[in-house]
């Protein structure tokens, strides 16, 4: 052989012929077939590409679980750093080196006379195509696979293989025949087990035409294996033929990246050298954080572990892609300490590389059918394989720090391409491959739809199917959980959609998913079969089959099981979060369960009320007289002296009162009330019991013991004897389950429609047993979230003791499987259930029961009796009668001011303030009721200087109960002509909403007479957030009155130690738009135009934290509102007085009413809840409890976020 054209003498550091090492390839997975052949000809023990097992890309596994080719890690932490030479806080200049000639080998261009493609001749011997032979030492070189054409042959033919040339596209087809060499591999010669041998041997000629060819050698066959010998090279060289007209002299050239030359078969030796002594060095010192390696490669400073990334874009050659993902997976192995590593190589662009490197891959070695068509590479099929493996594993790695991966996985067209392999590699039954291909699937799929579709349309669903039932693949699945649970979590996603449901549901029937889920040994497999289930019971179809195969009880008695050990204490406590098993079992159980109406819907008796149809029979709007007649300060009248006994107030009803409630009274309990905190484990135990009911209805006695629609209804001795037959009662039916547990079924407010306000409760319950637990559960409550899941109880009263207190154990509230009648809401078709226990303290005792603490129209009549017997009742207030409800109940007015002569002489009337407060607009929001009460006992009975400052300086006009109707009828937000009321500002129908017509009608004519109104307020009641709060109208930026809706706020904050500024809004929502707050901002133009919200539950800040709110409280409430109003009119009105000097006066105010350090720490905690959810509460609850309290969705004119 010439010296002038031999190749370059490798050195034999790393000889690959030591013990032990030639028999790497062994220590593969034998996961693998021979590409394209007889499948039945291979035997079962034939060597394979190694591949990176699956529990790779879970941070638990290590690569080596499955004797991976990856380059080992043989030296322990200590070790490694006790043979590294290098200090643990300097660089490693021999890595900066190396990457530094590989950064120059990437960057610099290929030589301008590279050759082309493919090399060939007209003659018959140059088309004759041969990749070079094995390596001389490999122990079947005769049977290795050749590439012959029509004009010629080699060894590998004369053994019974002959191949076919396709000059139309360049590429070879093997057509492999049997042969006794069938299924014998060649070694892969590496000089290292954990590396491939590039493919093949550069060959060399003495002759001239030889040297001519030299540089065409293919990069897939040219040597830079640092094993090869002199006499391998003269070995490889026998199949150039020595005359220039053999196979070797027109390999092929492996091409670079589009746009750029191809690479010489001398870059591709350099680099390829380069590389494995990269390799070399991580062997010896090892990665680990003091690791001079690990931190050249990781520096922030070039070169580092960006140029293997390059590599992989730049030079798209086999075995050197091989080499670099190889080394990529040992760098991010699924370590603690490696975690950073696959960060950093993700955050240097390694998607968008393996993403190329995998459309390089496609269009030079794989056909459309997902043939492999790579020349004169031994074992090319498997190393395709290898190289396709390595990609999909790293893409899975770095899934999580590159958000953008789906989306390039599409522009890249990635997912098409990885389901043609897929479906390839099932043919040749490679299932190891095809999870690795489903793996990368999964993380394609996250957030495009995209994606979705195009591996729905692709019938990957036959596959995933295929697999997961195939008997032989159980103990493997079963060995390897990670495996089951990409194909599991796959199949969840395609089932989202309803197509692909359907698709789930033909391929593998929920009976097969339900036997997965028992026999599965793998928790992980459980929650994956879970996920799945929940997605296919969502479907009708799917629901449908879960039931008839018995599924509502298999998993209930799974969920029992865990129940029983928990509270037994034989097993770990309850998990949670949203992916625990508890959870996403009570997830598929609630799923599962077909909606179903209320029990006893026939007997459900929907109270209605006649609507005055003729005009005569309507009430009529108030005239210009009957308007100055409301204003007594300008016209006096006398005071309302006529005493009314409190036996005769009349009260008129729609709903059956059949007796007088008896005088409860407003007294509580002395010691404060925290709010409830549940145990972990009693939202799995009332699903469960829930469920049970479901699969085991006849352990429920479901018989009526109370209907208000039927008094002939026989209580059976022993039971709890109901009753709601009085004032703002609501309960329509109970219903006995067992001897300690009932159903209740609420009213629905008058002439409402039926489910559409149902939350208000209030009922007496009788025959109770002093220390016996008895459990209630209201089933058709409307809204789909409560502060009773906050720690919210509800109140009862003890004639016993006569105090009222907050009651209730073991209390949830969630949603419910009985549907309502009104479909039109997808998401909120179903009622709430609230469930609470309640244990009574005296025999005999007779308790009531409610929302909040009740106060009625016969309670307000009481207080202004009271309120007008005191001896200074008519020099301070006009009791004046404003119109009549439909249901013809008073609607209160009173006139608040110092009617007295001294006063009106130094302040005269016409030179005072107005102030224009309403309350009880929503009849089940009674918590309005009680600040109103504190605030109207302050106002006239107080002596202190607050209050005679504020008789004397200001006119209150305040209607206390603008919806007796609906308080007398126990409806909950509506009044008798079923609509609610604070929607009818902007057009009120005196004929329908008489109030609203009324007091639209003086507030405007006090505005329009000149009256100098400053403040409006709404009184109200909040059902989903804590603490007291504001609703306001914000000014427009930039006028006049810019800020000045904060003012009377931030007063309000300072005096009041349950008020919370940083909960309060001043935005308006389209819902919104027709409220008392808007209109009369808009329309009327009063600046300070507010809602005030109190929670039904408690405060969670300041002194109030943590506890629930007492009727005291809410008093204190009204109180303190006076006081901020004291110190609201000695601030400039806004009538007077420019938008910037208001601004001021209000920061000189925050100055002069000092916070206390702890209502300061207090208040940044609720504007940390606060900030950025749109004024909605904290919210701590488990992921489970969000789940089942189904409070995602709410409803368009609902009160779950402002109650206003």
């Amino acid at each position: 052989m010439s010296p002038s054209v031999r190749p370059e003498k490798i050195s034999k550091k790393g000889t690959g012929k030591k013990k032990g090492n030639s028999s790497s390839s062994s220590s593969s997975s034998a996961i693998h077939r021979h590409h394209d052949g007889d499948h039945n000809s291979v035997p079962s023990t034939r060597k394979t590409a190694s591949l990176p097992d699956l529990n790779e890309c879970t941070p638990a596994t290590s690569v080596r679980a499955q004797k991976v080719n990856l380059p080992k890690i043989s030296k322990s932490r200590d070790s490694a750093l006790s043979s590294s030479n290098a200090p643990p806080t300097q660089l490693s200049p021999v890595t900066k080196r190396i990457l530094e000639k590989l950064s120059e080998l990437i960057s610099s261009p290929w030589p301008s006379n590279a050759p082309t493609p493919l090399l060939t001749t007209p003659s018959a011997s140059t088309t004759s195509l041969l990749p070079p032979r094995p390596p001389s030492s490999a122990p079947s070189r005769k049977g290795a696979g050749s590439l012959v054409t029509a004009g010629g042959c080699s060894k590998g033919a004369k053994n019974g293989k002959s191949l076919r040339h396709r000059s139309s596209t360049g590429s070879l087809d093997y057509q492999p025949q049997r042969s006794s060499h069938v299924g014998v591999t060649p070694r892969r010669g590496s000089s290292d087990s954990s590396l491939p041998e590039l493919s093949g041997r550069a060959g060399a000629s003495s002759s001239a035409t030889a040297a001519a060819a030299a540089p065409a050698v293919s990069l897939a066959s040219a040597d830079f294996d640092e094993s090869a010998d002199e006499g391998e090279t003269e070995d490889a060289a026998l199949d150039d033929g020595g005359d220039g007209s053999g196979p070797g002299a027109a390999l092929r050239v492996s091409r670079s990246a589009p746009g750029t030359p191809p690479v010489s078969a001398d870059a591709r030796n350099r680099i390829g050298r380069q590389c494995l002594a990269l390799k070399r060095i991580m062997d010896k010192e090892g990665l680990h954080a003091e690791s001079s390696i690990q931190r050249t490669l990781f520096s922030k400073t070039n070169p580092n572990v960006s140029v293997l990334i390059k590599c992989l874009r730049v030079v798209p050659d086999l075995d050197i892609t091989i080499i670099v993902t190889n080394l990529l997976l040992r760098l991010t192995m699924s370590t603690q300490q490696n975690a950073s590593n696959t960060a950093f190589v993700a955050r240097k662009s390694l998607s968008i590389a393996l993403l190329k490197c995998l459309q390089n891959t496609f269009r030079e070695h794989i056909k459309a059918d997902g043939r492999c068509v790579v020349f004169g590479v031994a074992n090319a099929v498997q190393r395709v394989d290898e190289l396709l493996a390595n990609v999909y594993t790293l893409l899975v790695k770095i899934a999580k720090f590159d958000a953008k991966l789906a989306l390039l996985a599409r522009l890249h067209g990635a997912v098409p391409s990885t389901i043609i392999m897929i479906k390839k590699w099932n043919e040749r039954k490679e299932y190891g491959l095809m999870i690795h291909g489903f793996h990368a699937l999964r993380v394609f799929t996250v957030k495009n739809e995209n994606n979705v579709n195009t591996i729905q349309k692709s019938k990957v669903v036959d596959l995933l199917a295929g697999l997961i039932k195939n008997p032989l693949l159980t103990p493997t699945l079963t060995q390897h959980p990670a495996k089951m649970e990409c194909l599991l979590d796959l199949l969840t996603i395609l089932a989202k959609s309803k197509a692909g449901a359907v698709d789930v549901l033909e391929k593998l029937h929920v009976k097969d998913l339900i036997q997965l889920f028992t026999n599965a040994t793998s928790e992980s497999v459980q929650r994956c079969v879970l996920k799945l289930l929940k997605t296919v019971v969502e479907t009708e179809d799917g629901k449908n089959a879960f039931n008839e195969n018995n599924g509502v009880a298999v998993l209930t008695m799974a969920l029992d099981d865990l129940v029983q050990a928990c509270e037994a204490g034989n097993g770990a406590p309850l998990t949670t979060g949203a992916t625990s098993l508890p959870t996403l079992l009570v997830s598929v159980l609630r799923s599962a369960v077909s909606q179903s109406d209320l029990p006893f819907l026939d007997r459900y008796v929907a109270l209605t009320f006649p609507l005055p149809r003729t005009p005569n029979e309507q009430p009529q709007p108030l005239d210009v007289t009957q308007l100055v007649q409301l204003f007594p300060e300008l016209h006096p009248i006398p005071p309302h002296t006529a005493h009314l006994p409190i036996t005769n107030i009349e009260v008129r009803h729609v709903q059956p009162i059949t007796g007088r409630q008896p005088l409860l009274g407003h007294r509580c309990v002395e010691y404060s009330e925290p709010v409830l905190r549940r145990g972990a484990s009693l939202v799995r135990k009332l699903v469960y019991e829930q469920m049970r009911r479901v699969v085991r209805p006849e352990e429920s006695a479901n018989s009526i013991v109370y209907d208000v629609a039927d008094d002939r209804i026989s209580v059976p001795e022993g039971c709890l004897i109901f009753d709601s037959r009085f004032e703002s009662g609501n309960l329509q039916m109970a219903i006995k389950i067992s001897d300690t547990e009932y159903d209740l079924l609420l009213q629905t407010d008058i002439n409402a429609p039926m489910g559409k306000h149902n939350q208000w409760f209030y009922f007496s319950i009788q025959n109770m047993t002093a220390g016996r637990s008895y459990k209630f559960n209201i089933v058709n409550l409307s809204k789909m979230g409560s502060q009773f899941n906050q720690g919210m109880q509800p109140v009862m009263h003890s004639r016993v003791d006569g105090l009222w207190r907050r009651i209730g154990e073991d209390i949830y509230y969630y949603k419910n499987h009985h549907k309502k009648p009104d479909e039109s809401d997808a998401e909120n078709n179903t009622y709430a259930t609230l469930t609470f226990s309640v244990t009574p303290e005296h025999d005999g005792d007779i308790c009531s029961v409610a929302y909040h603490y009740p106060y009625t129209y016969s309670d307000l009549q009481r207080h202004l009796f009271q309120f007008q017997i005191t001896p200074t009742f008519g020099d301070r207030c006009r009791r004046q009668i404003l119109c009549h409800t439909l249901g013809g109940n008073e609607c209160v007015l009173l006139t608040i001011t110092d009617f007295t002569e001294a006063s009106i002489a130094a302040s005269p009337m016409a030179d005072r303030i107005y102030i224009l407060l309403s309350a009880r607009v929503h009849p089940g929001e009674s918590n309005a009721s009680h600040i109103m009460h504190g605030l109207l006992t302050y106002l006239l009975t107080s002596s202190d200087d607050t209050a005679s400052q504020l008789r004397r300086r200001c006119v209150f006009k305040i209607v206390p109960m603008l919806n007796s109707d609906g308080v007398v009828n126990g409806s909950h937000r509506c009044s008798l002509a079923g609509v609610d009321l604070n929607r009818q500002w902007k057009t009120p129908d005196a004929g329908r909403v008489p109030t609203i017509a009324a007091i639209k009608a003086l507030w405007k004519h006090a505005i329009e007479s000149g009256r100098k109104v400053l403040l409006t307020c709404d009184f109200h009641g909040h059902s989903r957030r804590k603490n007291v709060f504001l609703f306001g109208c914000e000014n427009a930026p930039g006028s006049p009155h810019e800020t000045l809706e904060r003012t009377f706020p931030t007063l309000l904050a300072q005096v009041s130690p349950t008020f919370s500024l940083p909960g309060s809004r001043f935005d308006v929502q389209p819902s919104k738009e027709s409220t008392a707050r808007v209109i009369v901002r808009r329309e009327l133009g009063v600046v300070n135009s507010f809602t005030l919200e109190s929670s039904y539950c408690g405060a969670d800040f300041g002194d109030k934290k943590g506890l629930q709110f007492q009727i005291p409280d809410l008093q204190q409430s009204g109180l303190d509102f006076c006081q901020a109003l004291r110190a609201l009119i000695d601030i400039p009105p806004p009538w007077s007085v420019a938008g910037e000097v208001g601004v001021k006066t209000v920061v000189g105010l925050q100055a002069a009413f000092a916070v206390p350090p702890a209502r300061q720490e207090g208040d940044e905690a609720v504007h940390s809840q606060h900030e950025g959810r749109n004024g909605e509460e904290g919210d701590d609850r488990e992921p489970l409890e969000k789940l089942l309290e189904g409070d995602a969705g709410e409803e368009p004119d609902n009160d779950d976020i402002d109650d206003d």
